[in-house]
């Protein structure tokens, strides 16, 4: 199906195209003979001219889009890059489930990162603490032809920008999974990072999660100060309500339950049916944390992984005042304009959360059990 993306694109580009010709033919059919044949000749050729440059814009358009070379590649981009939906075959297939046993000679750890969610902070712990080789934004500094680990700052990364999605195929064509090179992989792409492992190299997701709406207004605050980040500082919120911003292009609604299925267009609607498969996916394939149990979120990575992190600068990130890259803002009161905006936009990754809190609570069964061995 999604190989034909494109070309059903165009088939029904063109069908519109034939409808409108056969629209056409009979007008100058039941005018033949009359002066008007030629003004009917030339709204034909005029429409079809029009629709020629239509289609041809279009294609361009989504080679650009996907930075493809042709169309066909771009539909595959689009399967594989969970815009407008999956079958999420590669990611039941290629992450590993929880309960199978990690092997790190073999399986690479993902972290799913959530934006304002704590990921600062964690992944200064992986890098600072435990000393991973790491593969985040760093990669790009570096990138080549050959897979390798680089020294930067005196930490170890990867040689490839992961949080890409064309970083992502560039690790894929470089053999990411097979190499088993990097110790953690940092990325919000859950549906293309499954489609870069495959059943012998599985990737070993883990993430950290936050309450959609503190999350969302997070976000909203820390965008209007952020001057070290040119992409996303955008002074002029500070004259909206956090309801505009809900209600503008420049968020997107229920966006972790998006990621998880592979729909992050908002072009394309979700259902509770996605919303049940995100859950499957947590449930199956996610060690769950919570940023209201950071520590504790912590210390069960290191345990499953194995980790072994420097006391010293485990105490001093988690001590008072040490997270990184806090905001302190207002508070949102109860059924006000902007929480109702929040409970319409992000209903489903509200119900997403309360399902996340159910699992870490299951999920410390299996490292009470370890403990007790």
């Amino acid at each position: 199906m999604w190989a034909n993306l494109f070309r059903k694109i165009t088939m029904t580009l063109r069908g519109l195209i034939s409808v409108a010709l056969a629209f056409a033919h009979s007008s100058q059919a039941a005018i033949r003979g009359s002066s008007s044949t030629s003004v009917v000749e030339e709204a034909e050729h005029d429409f079809v001219e029009s629709n020629h440059r239509q289609l041809t814009q279009a294609e361009d358009a989504l080679k650009n889009r996907y930075k493809a070379d042709n169309s066909d590649q771009a539909a595959d981009r689009i399967k594989r890059w969970g815009v407008l939906g999956s079958d999420l075959v590669d990611v039941f297939e290629n992450i590993a489930d929880l309960s199978e046993p990690f092997d790190n000679s073999k399986d690479t750890p993902y972290f799913f990162m959530i934006p304002k969610s704590g990921t600062t902070t964690l992944g200064s712990y992986m890098t600072n603490c435990v000393d991973l080789v790491t593969g985040n934004e760093v990669g790009k500094f570096y990138e080549s032809e050959k897979l390798e680990v680089v020294t930067h700052n005196n930490h170890k990364y990867i040689n490839v920008d992961v949080t890409k999605r064309d970083g992502l195929d560039h690790a894929m064509e470089l053999g990411l999974a097979e190499s088993a090179i990097a110790d953690v992989i940092i990325t919000g792409f859950p549906v293309q990072v499954a489609s870069i492992f495959n059943r012998h190299n599985k990737a070993r997701m883990f993430t950290l999660m936050r309450h959609p709406f503190q999350r969302i207004v997070s976000e909203f605050y820390y965008v209007q100060i952020a001057e070290w980040e040119p992409i996303s500082y955008m002074p002029w919120l500070k004259d909206w309500t956090i309801k505009q911003y809900v209600e503008s292009d420049l968020t997107v609604d229920n966006f972790i339950t998006r990621q998880l299925v592979g729909k992050s267009s908002t072009k394309v609607d979700i259902t509770m049916e996605d919303l049940e498969k995100a859950k499957q996916i947590l449930t199956e394939k996610c060690l769950i944390g919570l940023t209201t149990n950071y520590k504790e979120t912590v210390l069960r990575f290191k345990q499953y992984f194995g980790w072994k992190h420097d006391e010293q600068c485990f105490e001093d990130l988690f001590a008072p005042g040490g997270k990184m890259n806090t905001n302190k803002h207002p508070t949102m009161e109860r059924d006000s304009p902007d929480h109702l905006a929040l409970m319409e936009h992000h209903a489903y990754d509200l119900m997403l959360w309360h399902h996340a809190v159910h699992l870490f609570e299951e999920q410390g069964k299996m490292f009470e059990e370890t403990a007790a061995i």
